[in-house]
């Protein structure tokens, strides 16, 4: 199954590879609201692949209100968004969740400690492919202007489940594939911290 992995894309519509599984790991949009979430998941529907998983990301201040997330993807047949939610494709199972810590006032921040380690505790034991926004500590999280932000409540528990693969953006000075513990971390920001497209969808094979 080959997989092609994006994040941050911030209302740009880049040149997507083909694949089996498309993943978006958040930040569709600027301000998440009603115009630019159409515009981003629109291009996304249009896209060939048989399967598509997204997640939010802090951008999408308008996502954090369920009304909202209902009336939004009432019209987009081919995408799966995960909200701490999973789905299982040709035995390989997949987990979504928006949450990092708290960053600037943005959408789906919580406070590092209790309140994060009790969302990653939702995370499944048996889970392959696991999407966040935000990076874990250590592993792709600096963006260069702000202290390091990834959180080791969330590397701890992907020690703990071990899934093959676990994806994200948010930070995009930490673009790049890494390995660590047996885990292919990835951090698919596609644009940098000038919001300028500087990065290519990552393609792996699971």
């Amino acid at each position: 199954m080959k997989l092609v992995i994006i994040s941050d894309t911030h209302c740009q519509q880049i040149p997507v590879p083909d694949g089996d599984v498309l993943i978006h790991c958040g930040d569709h949009t600027f301000q998440g609201n009603k115009h630019e979430s159409h515009e981003a998941l629109l291009w996304l529907e249009r896209l060939p692949h048989k399967y598509k998983l997204i997640i939010a990301g802090n951008h999408e201040v308008k996502w954090e209100s369920p009304t909202f997330r209902q009336f939004l993807f009432k019209d987009y047949k081919t995408l799966t968004y995960l909200h701490e939610t999973g789905i299982e494709i040709n035995n390989i199972k997949f987990w979504g969740s928006p949450y990092q810590p708290y960053f600037m006032g943005w959408a789906f921040n919580c406070t590092r400690g209790p309140v994060l380690k009790a969302h990653w505790a939702k995370i499944p034991d048996n889970t392959d492919v696991l999407i966040t926004h935000g990076p874990p500590y250590n592993l792709g999280d600096t963006n260069g202007r702000d202290p390091r932000f990834g959180d080791e409540d969330l590397l701890r528990r992907v020690l703990e489940v071990k899934p093959t693969i676990h994806c994200y953006g948010h930070a995009h000075h930490g673009y790049g594939e890494r390995f660590f513990e047996g885990i292919h971390f990835i951090n698919a920001a596609i644009l940098n911290e000038d919001y300028m497209i500087a990065n290519k969808p990552v393609e792996v094979e699971i």
